[in-house]
């Protein structure tokens, strides 16, 4: 995911994101995004906490964003 947010997504892409239940990536990546009643689990340095934040919301429809060269 780019600086452009969900601009820079396909359609398929941007629908999956916009039904997720809880968003999950680094602060830049989910400031890109527009507000919404998804919750949002920010990861950072502490990997171990961030799974056990997933681990929490088993079940929900979850979407890890990222970042990056492909």
């Amino acid at each position: 995911m780019g600086d452009d947010g969900l601009d820079g997504l396909t359609s398929p892409a941007r629908k999956i994101i916009e039904q997720a239940e809880v968003l999950v990536g680094g602060d830049a990546a989910l400031r890109t995004l527009p507000k919404s009643a998804a919750q949002r689990i920010a990861i950072g340095a502490d990997l171990d906490d961030a799974i056990g934040q997933v681990a929490k919301v088993k079940g929900k429809r979850i979407v890890v964003l990222a970042s990056g060269d492909p």
